[in-house]
């Protein structure tokens, strides 16, 4: 059984088909010296890296994007690195007595005790800074000279009133920078796991998708050259690390989640409500023409207004249900809660109708049709318990749907339709843009290289993220069970 060390490098929002696109060489040498292939998570509200550090899905690790807060019909994203209900790899490794390390990772904050040392990343609604981060507070200052200028994360919220150059070139040092530490502590601790992520993708694609390959590539043809260099570092800093580490170590390459342009809102309570399950309020002329103004002012507008606590700014997509007469809704999530009695305080779906009423909605789903082309609207329409098997599979939605991956989920009912055209982004080298135009996507890549990686001599088939951990307690050896999918790859 292999025994060797292991890097993880993670590329948030990292996606195959983008750095193919974009012609990046890091992945055509883990092509020729390794393996490379799309990874994929149950369901797109599974939080990634909680299921690639458990080896669990959301029911079991309880990382859900969207957790219901049923009193008050709504939902939170607060997951924290002492919310994880299956054991993650830090508490595996230091119960096998290894040594291992942990530099921004997201929804590992707050830092755990271990072996090693933990730098938390930010993420599951909690973005802190360094100092607050660091376990054990002496490694710090014991590193103070290698994490001098040491970038935790961009938030892109932090950047709205700048200019897009900004958030690239602190994206670019960022890199370089966790890069050259990233080799540092392998020098000087040598541990038998690091683990480390890269979060810039993941903040470009969002704002600049269509910059950087949809319909504004070439009237925006300065700004992407501006946003490919950001690229064209992480390239530089992932090579480096192959042709440093690859050879002693193995290293693993990973993303939680892939990315698609973003080009329609899909509104589920307005279609529940035209199937019969659900039922909302007409809105009054007065409400419909706040709902107007609300859309069309500009962001600076609406900060002030909200600091002046006006009665003209955002509210809850759900306000406007009657929940007396709803069955069934949309939060967020890419699926529908059933308004079950007993559970929310409008409940009206009584228990012993429970199975029959969600079959009935399921088919309904099922049957709905793209307004755009005449194809299904949904690619798949499931109960949870497809999915899941887990003590907390009670917190997913009770039906789970896919759609196209570039339809936005939303439980926005002031939209004026079940599939309506996305916002356009204003592209500017002023300011960055306030809307999105590109969303997760269902596929994330993992890929390989190393002295127990077998060179598969191109692409492999989709991979699990719920293999993943498996995996890497594989090679480091302290497994010998089922690595799914990745049981092949270990020479």
């Amino acid at each position: 059984m292999p025994n060797k060390k292991v890097l993880i490098i993670g590329i948030d929002g990292g996606d195959i088909n983008v750095f193919d696109r974009i012609g990046m060489g890091f992945l055509q040498k883990l092509r020729v010296s390794g393996i490379a292939g799309p990874i994929r998570n149950a369901t797109s509200d599974d939080r990634g890296w909680a299921t690639l550090l458990t080896g669990t899905d959301a029911s079991w690790h309880g990382g859900f994007y969207w957790i219901p807060d049923r009193a008050q019909y709504a939902v939170s994203d607060s997951f924290t690195s002492q919310d994880y209900k299956s054991e993650p790899l830090w508490r595996t490794l230091s119960n096998a007595g290894l040594t291992q390390g942990y530099l921004g990772v997201p929804t590992t904050f707050p830092p755990q005790d271990i072996k090693g040392f933990f730098v938390s990343g930010g993420g599951g609604g909690k973005f802190p800074d360094l100092r607050d981060s660091v376990y054990p507070q002496s490694f710090l200052e014991e590193n103070r000279e290698m994490f001098e200028d040491y970038i935790l994360d961009c938030r892109y919220r932090t950047y709205h009133d700048s200019a897009p150059s900004r958030l690239v070139n602190d994206l670019i040092s960022a890199t370089k920078k966790r890069t050259e530490v990233i080799s540092g502590l392998i020098t000087k601790y040598n541990p038998d796991l690091l683990m480390s992520v890269f979060v810039g993708p993941d903040r470009l694609q969002h704002y600049f998708w269509r910059i950087i390959f949809g319909k504004e590539s070439e009237r925006y043809k300065d700004l992407r050259n501006v946003i490919i260099e950001y690229y064209a570092a992480l390239d530089r800093a992932l090579c480096r690390l192959i042709d440093r580490f690859a050879g002693e170590r193995n290293v693993l390459f990973v993303s939680d989640h892939g990315f698609s342009e973003y080009t329609h809102d899909l509104n589920m309570n307005l279609l529940l409500h035209d199937l019969g399950f659900a039922k909302i309020r007409r809105k009054t002329p007065l409400s419909a023409a706040a709902s107007f103004l609300r859309k069309r002012l500009s962001r600076r507008v609406k900060h002030w207004i909200k600091s002046k606590n006006s009665v003209i700014r955002p509210r809850p997509g759900l306000k406007g249900i009657e929940w007396g007469s709803t069955q069934a809704f949309s939060n967020m999530a890419r699926g529908v809660w059933l308004n079950t009695e007993g559970d929310y305080p409008s409940g009206v779906v009584k228990s012993h109708e429970y199975i029959q009423m969600r079959e009935k909605i399921m088919a309904a789903l099922t049957g709905c049709r793209n307004p755009l082309d005449g194809t299904p609207l949904f690619t798949r329409v499931i109960n949870r318990e497809e999915v899941y098997s887990g003590p907390l599979t009670g917190l997913a939605p009770d039906i789970l749907i896919e759609t196209r991956d570039c339809y936005k989920v939303t439980n926005d009912i002031s939209l004026p339709g079940i599939l309506t055209t996305a916002p356009a982004p204003e592209f500017g080298t002023s300011r960055l843009p306030a809307a999105m135009s590109g969303i997760h996507g269902a596929y994330g890549f993992f890929s390989a290289a190393g002295p127990d990686i077998k060179n598969s001599g191109g692409e492999n088939a989709v991979y699990s993220a719920i293999s993943f951990a498996p995996l890497v307690k594989k090679l480091l050896g302290i497994f010998d069970g089922d690595a799914g999918e990745f049981n092949g790859i270990i020479s």
